[in-house]
């Protein structure tokens, strides 16, 4: 059995100590990264969750713009613990129609859209032609469509300077389930 000498005791806690410190940032940041990931994880979830949920919601039946603005503001409730409504996080919900007997895509046009921050759609504005659908779907004869755009900008807690910034978007399309949708109710 080999006795160690207080020297070489203390050598030992030294150096014990100084790979501990070494160590403890690299430890950290590993940590802090693996959190921001999964938060990222869990609200790219959230998401995708809020986007189906709402367009579902939305399709239907005809709505009033107050009760359409009301479903929409349910994305804050269902992103919880993540702060969505103030300034984080976007619904969008788009009316699609093809007002012709037709296949013809040049007759969809956005009939109503509705945004709860007031930011701009992907797919263009209510008036005019979509541009860009997911899936580049088509409307087709005298038909209708619901997108619910959803974005959320997520800002990582640890890891900001490698991970940077990421805006999570998800889109859901339906088809108006009791009527064509192509105008919001009283208006």
């Amino acid at each position: 059995m080999k006795y160690f000498t207080k020297d070489e005791l203390k050598q030992e806690r030294g150096s014990v100590t100084v790979e501990f410190a070494l160590v403890l940032p690299l430890f950290m940041m590993v940590m802090g990264g693996i959190y921001d990931l999964a938060s990222f994880g869990m609200l790219s979830s959230k998401v995708t969750r809020i986007a189906g949920v709402i367009g579902d919601t939305v399709s239907r039946d005809d709505l009033t713009r107050t009760k359409l603005r009301a479903i929409m503001g349910t994305a804050d409730k269902m992103a919880r613990p993540y702060d969505f409504v103030k300034g984080s996080g976007d619904v969008i919900v788009t009316q699609v129609t093809n007002d012709g007997e037709t296949t013809n895509p040049a007759n969809m046009v956005i009939s109503w859209q509705e945004s709860l921050s007031g930011s701009t759609s992907d797919y263009g504005m209510a008036g005019g032609a979509p541009e860009n659908l997911p899936g580049d779907i088509t409307v087709i004869e005298d038909q209708s469509m619901i997108l619910t755009e959803v974005s959320y900008v997520y800002k990582p807690v640890f890891i900001d300077s490698i991970f940077g910034t990421k805006t999570i978007r998800e889109t859901s399309v339906f088809a108006p389930r009791s009527s064509k949708m192509d105008r919001l109710v009283g208006e």
